[in-house]
């Protein structure tokens, strides 16, 4: 019986010596790290005072699927979304006492698209985090437009799609 309660005793050091460590891991992130100049500019032109959700912001249930941070974190991705070939932004952050999910557009002048805004109390959204747009209605939008869409997810709760359509971001419904 000891030797059981030692064994139960190192498997939860152990899990939260993992979990620490991914937080750790993590903890030095910025969602901008790596992000053109002119990306962070066209955030600052757009609202001064608007916040980036950061790492300390998810769990270590959203924060295990994420594991190359170069390419998207929960509160970033980045993805061709209006189909010029090149690399345009998302992401989750908070101002005016709302979250809000914005998207970063390329072009002569990158500017900046609120694509969804949500209370700090809707717990329907909570967390929620950014992916890659996959299944069949992103796989069909790609295919029909040659861009991405943007992924919305809420944690075992709802996903929304988001899709670049005629100089504006529209939600993708099937």
């Amino acid at each position: 019986m000891i030797k059981m309660n030692h064994l139960a005793f190192g498997l939860l050091v152990l899990t939260l010596a993992v979990q620490a460590g991914a937080r750790d891991k993590n903890s030095d992130f910025s969602p901008l790290t790596e992000v053109p100049l002119q990306v962070r500019q066209a955030l600052s032109a757009w609202n001064h005072q608007f916040q980036l959700h950061n790492m300390s912001d998810f769990g270590p249930e959203v924060l295990s699927m994420f594991s190359d941070l170069s390419k998207s974190a929960p509160m970033r991705t980045l993805a061709d979304f209006n189909g010029d070939g090149i690399l345009d932004y998302a992401f989750t952050g908070r101002g005016w006492n709302q979250n809000h999910l914005i998207a970063v557009i390329s072009g002569p002048k990158w500017r900046v698209i609120e694509v969804e805004k949500w209370s700090n109390s809707d717990s329907r959204m909570t967390p929620i985090y950014l992916t890659a747009a996959e299944g069949p209605l992103a796989q069909s939008f790609k295919a029909q437009y040659k861009r991405s869409a943007i992924q919305l997810e809420a944690y075992f709760g709802e996903v929304k799609l988001f899709g670049f359509k005629n100089q504006k971001i529209v939600e993708l419904i099937d």
